[in-house]
């Protein structure tokens, strides 16, 4: 996290509000959802113009959700969160937890 956006996450959960979702470096479900996406995709499947109506509709909202989390938190960190979460998955299934 961005030093400061700490104290913005801690008192938006006290006042009630939950995780703020419109802060740079600040990721949400939504956006690791959404990153989880973007990376099974993957760069072929985003320039890709053929498939079944299913697949183009999955294409399309991956490119939305790139689009979105690039504006929000820049390629870098897309890439160092995707990091994180493929880490974060490996811990937990040695682990024996779910992420």
């Amino acid at each position: 996290m961005t030093p400061g956006l700490a104290t913005v996450v801690m008192q938006s959960i006290q006042d009630g509000n939950g995780v703020p979702a419109h802060y740079e470096g600040i990721w949400t479900d939504r956006d690791d959802e959404g990153l989880r996406l973007v990376n099974e995709v993957g760069d072929a499947g985003m320039n890709t113009l053929l498939g079944s109506k299913e697949e183009m509709k999955r294409v399309r909202k991956a490119r939305r959700t790139r689009d979105r989390l690039r504006d929000k938190h820049g390629q870098e960190r897309m890439t160092l969160r995707m990091q994180f979460l493929e880490a974060n998955d490996i811990y937990a299934a040695a682990d024996g937890h779910s992420s």
